[in-house]
């Protein structure tokens, strides 16, 4: 191979990876067309706004905000998504003794156990009683 052909190549492959990466952002953004972190799909099923930010609003007022309850896999429209009597708020999904409403309050929780951010968006508790 000539040192034409290998740099032409290169250059194709590098021209391929960048418009790989540029369009990557964009199909994750037409997933989610208000960017707030819950999908289109799951939105428009339980009938919230899909255009409209709305992760922090509790569509069912049982202490969780939508972007939990997304990130749970409960329903936002119903305070007790499994009907076993308990609101999803007042549930223990990793039965570490503290509730997911006051987990959201002091800095989110995981089914597994591990802290991560299920309950903030851009630094913003999720699950109180101001959302």
């Amino acid at each position: 191979m000539s040192t034409r052909s290998l740099i032409a190549s290169i250059s194709s492959v590098f021209v391929i990876a960048a418009t790989l990466v540029l369009a990557v952002p964009a199909m994750a953004s037409s997933s989610d067309a208000d960017h707030d972190g819950m999908s289109n799909r799951w939105e428009v099923r339980y009938h919230l706004d899909a255009r409209r930010p709305n992760a922090l609003a509790d569509a069912d007022h049982d202490g969780l905000a939508n972007l939990a309850e997304f990130r749970l896999g409960t329903n936002p429209r119903d305070k007790d998504s499994d009907n076993d009597g308990t609101f999803d708020g007042l549930e223990d999904f990793d039965d570490d003794g503290i509730d997911n409403e006051d987990e959201c309050l002091v800095g989110g929780f995981s089914a597994d156990g591990e802290d991560d951010e299920d309950c903030f968006v851009g630094g913003s508790s999720l699950g109180g009683d101001d959302d």
